[in-house]
């Protein structure tokens, strides 16, 4: 299914599923490393976005976005011992996908509402809705997640793609305080543990 959003992932191939589909964070989320909270500049507010910065999908606002997690603009996307990576991929000058570097150099990617892939370059994942790899920004490791910025509207209040509240669907899986398990979710550490 996902195969006609991104047309260069073959799994078992060049990339491998990481975790199953799951409505609940989008790939900027996954970028930071969290899994519980749609991260997006939409205009409605129904997305998480830092309220100090505009609500457009440019390049240079998610510069700053990733800016205020700590990272900083770098012009290689190539692996380097001791840092991790995201790279920003663009359509006509807006964002449309984020990719994550992984320890062992593969990288780490959401498909839409879909799964979660490792994959060997950013290749793999450009095209389709993706569009190029534009930007690569960079933090030294530290084996965490990134600390994020304070995010508007309340956790409470967000919804995915679908327009689904996040708070119903962690409650359909069984969880009662949405503020809690946002906070607390995070990628599993994991990742990038083999090949593709």
């Amino acid at each position: 299914m996902f195969e006609t959003l991104v047309p260069n992932v073959r799994l078992g191939d060049n990339s491998q599923e990481t975790s199953g589909q799951t409505p609940l964070y989008n790939c900027i989320a996954h970028s930071v490393q969290t899994a519980l909270v749609y991260i997006w500049p939409d205009a409605d507010e129904e997305y998480a976005w830092p309220p100090t910065l505009p609500r457009n999908d440019s390049v240079p606002n998610f510069v700053e976005f990733y800016q205020q997690c700590g990272f900083e603009p770098c012009g290689d996307p190539s692996f380097e011992e001791g840092y991790e990576k995201i790279v920003i991929f663009q359509i006509g000058g807006r964002v449309a996908h984020a990719a994550l570097q992984l320890e062992n150099g593969h990288w780490t990617s959401k498909i839409g509402d879909l799964i979660d892939i490792e994959h060997i370059d950013l290749q793999v994942v450009s095209g389709g809705v993706n569009g190029a790899p534009t930007q690569a920004v960079r933090r030294r490791a530290t084996g965490l997640p990134p600390q994020l910025p304070p995010l508007h509207p309340p956790l409470s209040q967000l919804v995915n793609s679908s327009g689904t509240p996040l708070a119903r669907l962690t409650r359909d899986a069984g969880n009662t305080n949405i503020e809690a398990t946002i906070a607390s979710a995070t990628m599993p550490r994991h990742l990038g543990s083999g090949p593709p």
